[in-house]
């Protein structure tokens, strides 16, 4: 409820804010996107770590009392941040599954070896790709 405060002479007075309140609005924007930036997953901590540091730049950039043009190119930026980062985590995942894979099909082939089974055999292949 916004009521009005008056003074002994009857002027209106916008009602008084604490600092605490005044900040904590201003910091809205700000707030929510180094709270999405906290559920981010961390894939590779160098990115993590640049993605968490640019997004934390970007979002003290938002105060709310900027205008819709400003604040719009601002939130931009930190989508294409998010978009970015995305982009490296999945790349990084892929690159980290083809690594797993070609490890198991070398030890797997190393297995073979040692049980005296010929790792060209058709089964043992068709087992491979199973994997």
């Amino acid at each position: 409820m916004n009521l009005k405060q008056f003074t002994t002479w009857s002027q209106s007075q916008p009602p008084l804010e604490s600092a605490a309140e005044l900040s904590n609005r201003e910091r809205f924007l700000t707030l929510v996107v180094e709270g999405t930036a906290l559920g981010v997953p961390e894939i590779d901590s160098t990115a993590y770590s640049a993605f968490r540091s640019s997004v934390g730049k970007l979002a003290m950039q938002l105060p709310d009392r900027l205008p819709d043009d400003e604040k719009l190119a601002q939130i931009r930026s930190v989508i294409r941040e998010f978009e970015n980062y995305r982009r490296s985590g999945e790349d990084e995942l892929r690159n980290r599954n083809t690594v797993w894979r070609s490890l198991v099909s070398f030890l797997f082939r190393e297995l073979l070896k040692s049980l005296g089974i010929d790792s060209s055999v058709e089964m043992a292949d068709q087992l491979l790709r199973k994997i």
